[in-house]
């Protein structure tokens, strides 16, 4: 009697060889699940005879699997492999095993994509290709932190100058309201009014330094008018 388990079967397949699209082979080991359809257990019978399911994984579907990891993976570089399109290659590879073997009553899913092993050349490659991208964005970075600096210091400078310009605008309107106010008579009274009634001196005399105005009849006299 052969049996065929209906439940979800977990595989792995170690040490795959494969080549990506810039020609880097690479060695990575997959994972996937699979059950089989129990309406399909007599035509998976009469394909493989009374082999066990352990023969069947190891054997046809192993092959099955090389092969849609070969295409799946040879749309990828290496580094898109080895880095964040890893998932993507593993999705390509899930579609196209679960495709091919699903006429035969094997249903796949959940490809996994193991972390590959390049060779000692293609890893100095990667390594100088990841020292090369950290560079990159560490430059962008502080490229970026540069420009905020710079807009930083920029809207200072121009906040610094508007509140100048608003002083120089305010005492500009003060100056002229000022001296469209001064007179005359307000300077006179300003001076009279900060005037505490000492004379000034000047080389020991007491003359003083103002001419105070005269009285009407002192500017007669002083103009020849005499009298008996």
């Amino acid at each position: 009697m052969t049996k065929y388990p209906i439940r979800i079967q977990t595989v792995e397949y170690r040490d795959i060889q494969i080549a990506t699209s810039d020609g880097k082979n690479i060695t990575i080991d997959f994972a996937y699940n699979y059950q089989v359809e129990p309406s399909q257990v007599s035509a998976i019978f009469n394909t493989f005879g009374p082999i066990s399911i352990q023969e069947i994984e190891d054997t046809y579907l192993k092959t099955r699997f090389r092969d849609a990891a070969r295409k799946g993976i040879s749309k990828f570089t290496v580094i898109d492999v080895y880095g964040e399109k890893s998932s993507e290659a593993g999705v390509d590879v899930q579609q196209r095993f679960s495709d091919d073997v699903k006429e035969l009553g094997f249903i796949v899913s959940n490809v996994t994509v193991g972390v590959p092993q390049p060779d000692a050349k293609t890893q100095e490659a990667i390594d100088k290709r990841v020292e090369a991208s950290q560079e990159l964005e560490r430059k962008t970075t502080e490229l970026e932190i540069a420009k905020k600096e710079a807009e930083r210091k920029r809207v200072e400078a121009q906040g610094n100058a508007d509140k100048l310009l608003i002083e120089a605008e305010g005492q500009a309107k003060a100056n002229k309201e000022l001296q469209q106010s001064l007179s005359s008579q307000l300077v006179e009274y300003e001076t009279i009014k900060k005037w505490d009634g000492a004379l000034p001196y000047v080389s020991g005399s007491n003359t003083p330094m103002i001419q105070l105005p005269t009285t009407k009849t002192e500017q007669n006299s002083s103009a020849g008018s005499v009298s008996p």
